[in-house]
């Protein structure tokens, strides 16, 4: 059954593949790694262009290769084929994921910018989740004990946010709390970050600053933000879309913000069913859960 027609029809269909990047790499990784075929297809969601049958057909393959083989005809394809001889190696599915990711947008903003009907009011959204993916991307990048490497910033982030990629080299190759604060504070993330954490520690007075503080206080110790403030910036971000969509109901908007709802909805079914498995408290599979 078509969620959408034309236009709109062609946007969902772009926008879902997504999902396809997330089963791709689910099944690269789990036929590397030799991870259980049913534990693989249970993290599997066929929202996009490769449906169940060739999905089932990936998950019977043995080999990386055979797998980049057997997708030849997907659309990103060209991204895989530059890695069909290293696939498995040390590092690579990192590299193939953030190509695929940076593939996927593109293509997505370029959609958006020929005209389609309805699109035109997508545009503001894309750049603003581009720019929380850069973020996260950045958070999790390590400098060596000498320097930073800046060309893995350009091997990482996603081109078409609102916030400067060299701006994110400046974050990235940054050595003092003020510089980075300062720089920190020009983004759009700052205020969002700061709503989020005001929610999730019931704390009015947390400001961008507080926000700024928090992020390089773990960047400094190298440290993985908390898995509670991603989530509440992934809070915030859909209320973003839903507010947006309200404002125009007749857009693009409304259907991908209905979709992204039942992303997290199957996500969050998810969280709970694995945290019962683990026998985990209500309040620790709490924190994995997006409302």
């Amino acid at each position: 059954m078509m969620i959408a027609r034309g236009d709109m029809h062609t946007l969902a269909g772009e926008y879902l593949t997504r999902w396809d990047i997330t089963n791709v790499m689910a099944i690269l990784r789990g036929t590397v790694f030799d991870v259980p075929r049913q534990q693989v297809r249970d993290l599997l969601v066929p929202a996009g262009e490769l449906d169940t049958t060739l999905l089932d057909r990936l998950l019977g393959l043995t080999t990386c290769g055979e797998a980049l083989e057997a997708l030849q005809d997907w659309r990103l394809y060209p991204v895989l084929e530059e890695y069909y001889r290293i696939c498995g190696e040390r590092g690579v599915f990192a590299r193939i994921e953030n190509e695929l990711y940076m593939s996927y947008y593109a293509g997505l903003l370029d959609l958006v910018a020929s005209g389609c009907s309805g699109c035109r009011e997508l545009i503001a959204y894309l750049r603003f989740e581009i720019d929380i993916t850069n973020m996260k991307n950045l958070l999790r990048l390590r400098c060596g004990e000498e320097a930073c490497d800046i060309t893995t910033i350009d091997q990482t982030m996603i081109s078409g946010g609102r916030i400067p990629i060299d701006l994110f080299r400046r974050l990235y190759s940054t050595g003092t709390e003020e510089e980075f604060t300062s720089t920190f504070l020009q983004t759009d993330i700052a205020p969002v970050l700061a709503r989020a954490v005001r929610e999730l520690r019931q704390d009015p007075g947390f400001s961008s600053e507080d926000a700024a503080e928090l992020v390089w206080q773990r960047w400094h110790q190298h440290l993985r933000p908390v898995h509670e403030i991603e989530m509440a910036i992934t809070r915030t971000r859909l209320r973003e879309l839903e507010a947006l969509s309200r404002r125009h109901p007749f857009s693009v908007l409304t259907m991908i913000a209905y979709l992204e709802r039942k992303r997290y909805e199957v996500a969050n079914l998810r969280a709970i069913a694995r945290g019962k498995a683990f026998g985990l408290p209500p309040g620790r599979i709490w924190q994995y859960i997006v409302l």
